[in-house]
Order: C-alpha cells, then structure tokens, then sequence
C-alpha cells in the first residue's frame, strides 16, 4: 500500500469514526471486500460462508467505528478479524460439510505500485496468471506478503504457520513466476508483450529485495 493510499484510508476511517459517515464507509467496504473475500474463501473453502463471514466482520466494524481510530493498523486488524470469524463460523456448524472451492470465483487484483505501473498491460496479464495459479497456501502468502505489504510475521500468525514457512512460500512463488515468464518468452505469445523479460526479471528482483 502506497502513501496515498494509506493517506486515502486514513482519511475514510476518520469520516466514519467521527461522524458516521455513510458514503465513506461503502467506499471503504469497497476498497477491501475483495481481498477479505478472499481470505475468508481461504478459510471457509465456501463462497456463501465467506460472504457472510464478511458481512458479519464489516457490521461489526461499523458498530465499533468509535473505537476505529484506536486502531494504529487497519488493514491487518481486518485480516485478524476475518481469520477469527472464519475459524469461528466453522466451529459452530454442527456438521462440516465436504467444502468445494467457487471456480466462479476471480480474484480482482488491484496494482498500484511504481513496479506494476513499469510493466505493461500485457505482462502484468502474464504474472497475475502466474500468482493465480500457485498453490492455493503459496498463492494467499504471496498476495499478504507483497500486495498487502504485511511483514512475515504478520502473515505467519494470520495463517497460523512459521515466518520460514512464510519465506519459503515466498521463495517458490518467485521462482514459479520467474520460470513461466521465461517459458513465456520462449513460445509464441497468446498476446503481444509490451515489455520486456529483463524489465520483468528486474521487477521480480526489487520484489526480493525491497
């Protein structure tokens, strides 16, 4: 999350907390429905379960807005809060179902950073369907640790495994990443690259190291 993006959330936390603002908070919901589907599908493994999963945490959090202020990191308290009402909503089924993933179901990656604005439409297409197919562990690390910007340790506790795990989950999916761009180059493209492998390769270096 860049500056202004945090600065964008700060302000809409303030309006609701304050004053109870109604279009700030569907703003709000918006922004972050998605990736917090996501996560709550993670858990639940149940498209209708995730999205009350959701409903329930977002009514939750405008019948606390008072106290959103308090809150010195927003987006990893909604992720904690998903993750709790995920696992809560599973222990009060009677019966656990045989859970099947919503193939339906297509992540919106919004991308925002320096790096991403570098790279063209068309290779952008090319990493995000990399990251899409990962596996499914691999894939949520992935997208806490370098779309959401939280440290290892925060997503370790998120997923209820070790920070190495984290970096070793890390580690795969840019080698997978790396390894389909370079097949990529090698074959025919479905769709014109507008960028180059090295600007690609150089972008998944920054991701390493930064």
């Amino acid at each position: 999350m860049d500056m202004s993006e945090r600065s964008e959330i700060a302000n809409l936390v303030d309006k609701i907390s304050t004053s109870a603002c109604e279009r700030s908070f569907r703003i709000f919901f918006d922004r972050y429905y998605t990736r917090l589907f996501e996560l709550a599908l993670f858990y639940t493994k149940n498209q209708a379960l995730a999205e009350e999963v959701i409903s329930d945490v977002f009514l939750k959090v405008w019948n606390q807005r008072r106290q959103l202020q308090d809150i010195s990191n927003i987006q990893a308290y909604l992720f904690v809060a998903v993750k709790r009402q995920a696992l809560n909503s599973l222990r009060n089924l009677k019966t656990l179902p045989l859970f099947v993933h919503d193939l339906e179901h297509q992540t919106i990656i919004e991308s925002r950073t320096p790096e991403n604005i570098l790279l063209g439409d068309d290779m952008l297409k090319a990493i995000c369907q990399s990251v899409e197919n990962l596996p499914e562990k691999c894939r949520m690390v992935y997208k806490l640790v370098k779309e959401e910007g939280l440290k290892y340790k925060e997503v370790a506790h998120l997923l209820d495994i070790s920070e190495k795990t984290v970096e070793m989950h890390i580690g795969h999916a840019l080698k997978k990443i790396r390894q389909d761009l370079v097949l990529l180059q090698k074959e025919p493209p479905v769709f014109p690259l507008k960028t180059s492998i090295g600007s690609a390769l150089l972008w998944l270096i920054t991701l390493l190291f930064f």
